[in-house]
């Protein structure tokens, strides 16, 4: 589900996404399906990317589904939010680390140092 953390960006997210694709010529799929795992959807991609996402939601056979693809040879990047704790070992050590909550919310001021630098 959305919530008031993550819900707000998904669309910037999305247009994030959408311009890297372009940028650097790849074909970029969204999907928020359910089922998109459980139906072997995902298994020509190179690469799935879950943004503001984690897999609390995945059954036991979407669970096996994603596993297979890894372990297969197919990659993963998780962008916040991916590694919330989910009582999944697999998964935390895939990704490394886990998430227990967020921050009081702080102000902040940011600037890009190198401007030739693309990922600035």
């Amino acid at each position: 589900g959305v919530d008031q953390w993550h819900g707000g960006v998904i669309p910037d997210a999305i247009k994030a996404m959408e311009g890297l694709a372009k940028r650097h010529n790849f074909e970029m799929r969204w999907t928020q399906e359910k089922d998109f795992f459980t139906c072997g959807r995902f298994k020509d991609f190179e690469v799935l990317v879950f943004i503001n996402a984690n897999p609390a939601d995945f059954a036991e056979a979407d669970k096996d589904a994603f596993m297979k693809y890894i372990r297969g040879g197919g990659a993963f990047a998780g962008i916040h939010f991916c590694s919330t704790r989910e009582e999944w070992p697999w998964f935390d050590g895939l990704v490394g680390r886990t998430f227990d909550h967020h921050p009081k919310l702080h102000a902040l001021q940011a600037w890009q140092r190198y401007r030739e630098t693309p990922i600035v």
